[in-house]
C-alpha cells in the first residue's frame, strides 16, 4: 500500500511523447475538457456499480439509494480522494492530478466546496462554467478558478489508460452479469 501512495504522491513531471525528455516541473501541461470527461464518466461507473453492487446485495433497495447517494456521497468521494491523492480513480486512469495554483495544497474544506457547491453552479446554467475551459489559457473551469486549483497531465501514457479503462469495465459488466 505504501509503494501506490508514494506512486500517486510522486513529484508531477510530465514526459514529452515526441522526445521522451522530462520537462520541468511547473512546465506541465493542462488536461482539457476530454480528459476530464473521462475520469468523471469512470468515477461514475465505478460509484454506480458500487451501489448497484449494494442493491444486488440487499445492502440498499435501488429506489432510495441510488439517486441520493450519487448526489451526496460522490462529491464526498472525490473531496477524500482529490485531498489525500490529489486524484479520483478516473482521474488516475487518465493521468491528470488536481493541484492549487502554484503549488499551494488545497485543504479540505476548500475541496468540500468544490465539489458539493461550484461544480453544481458550473453544471446547472447550460454547462457555462464549463465551456470557460475552452477559452482560459490554463483550461480552467469557474470552480478552479474560484478555488485557484488547475488540472494537470502527469502521465501521458494512453496505452495504460485504456487498459485501466477496459480492465474497470470488464469489471463492471462482470459484476453486472453481463460474462
Amino acid at each position: 500500500m505504501k509503494k501506490i501512495i508514494d506512486f500517486l504522491n510522486r513529484d508531477l513531471i510530465k514526459f514529452d511523447v515526441n522526445s521522451n525528455s522530462k520537462i520541468i516541473k511547473g512546465r506541465e501541461k493542462y488536461s482539457g475538457f476530454f480528459r476530464r470527461f473521462g475520469a468523471t464518466m469512470v468515477d461514475l461507473v465505478l460509484f454506480s456499480v458500487l451501489i448497484i453492487t449494494m442493491v444486488k446485495f440487499r445492502f440498499a433497495t435501488f429506489s432510495n439509494s441510488f439517486f441520493p447517494s450519487l448526489l451526496l456521497i460522490y462529491p464526498l468521494y472525490g473531496a477524500i480522494f482529490l485531498k489525500i491523492y490529489g486524484m479520483t480513480l478516473g482521474k488516475y486512469v487518465f493521468g491528470i492530478k488536481l493541484r492549487g495554483e502554484n503549488n499551494i495544497k488545497i485543504n479540505f474544506f476548500t475541496l468540500i466546496i468544490r465539489e458539493y457547491i461550484l461544480k453544481p453552479i458550473s453544471i446547472i446554467p447550460l454547462g457555462f462554467g464549463i465551456v470557460r475551459m475552452f477559452f482560459d489559457p490554463h483550461k480552467q473551469t469557474y470552480y478552479d478558478k474560484k478555488i485557484k486549483t488547475e488540472v494537470v497531465i502527469w502521465r501521458n501514457d494512453w496505452i495504460n489508460s485504456l487498459f485501466i479503462f477496459a480492465a474497470i469495465f470488464g469489471l463492471v459488466f462482470e459484476i453486472m452479469g453481463y460474462f
